[in-house]
């Protein structure tokens, strides 16, 4: 089979059942779970204002009857409003994008499942057997419900 990363983390857990393993750790990189703000807070009162704005001009249009105008200035307010609710969250308050751990988390899931799947492919008792016990997260483990003593190089 093709080598993947993912075939490595799984030899780190089967050395160390039960062990726990940070995602981060996994990944090799430091930890910051700072995510970036999707957008500032001036420009949110600037869309905010632009949204105002093109409220008014549609409904001038509309009411002058130029449904061309209105129709144009309805799909550019349809798309800022489509990116603010990407931008925001509940309640209104700005999204952050995914963290350090967010990502390691995501990244280590995908490698490990992936390799799995291929392990499947080729093993099926195998690929079931650790797609059961391998538990993936922030804290990622091998669980084998009966001791397993593998040789591993």
């Amino acid at each position: 089979m093709q080598e993947l990363k993912g075939f490595y983390d799984i030899q780190k857990m089967l050395l160390e059942p039960r062990h726990l393993f940070h995602c981060a750790e996994m990944m090799g990189s430091s930890i910051n779970d700072q995510g970036e703000k999707l957008i500032d807070e001036k420009a949110r009162k600037q869309y905010q204002q632009k949204i105002l704005e093109l409220q008014n001009d549609i409904y001038e249009a509309e009411n002058t009857s130029d449904f061309v105008t209105a129709e144009k200035l309805q799909a550019e307010y349809d798309q800022l409003v489509e990116h603010l609710s990407r931008s925001l969250g509940l309640k209104g308050k700005t999204r952050e994008t995914g963290g350090t751990i967010e990502k390691a988390r995501s990244a280590i899931t995908w490698r490990i499942r992936n390799a799995i799947a291929r392990i499947e492919q080729h093993h099926p008792l195998l690929g079931a057997h650790l797609s059961n016990a391998i538990k993936t997260g922030i804290l990622c483990s091998y669980q084998p419900d009966r001791e397993v003593n593998w040789v591993t190089s």
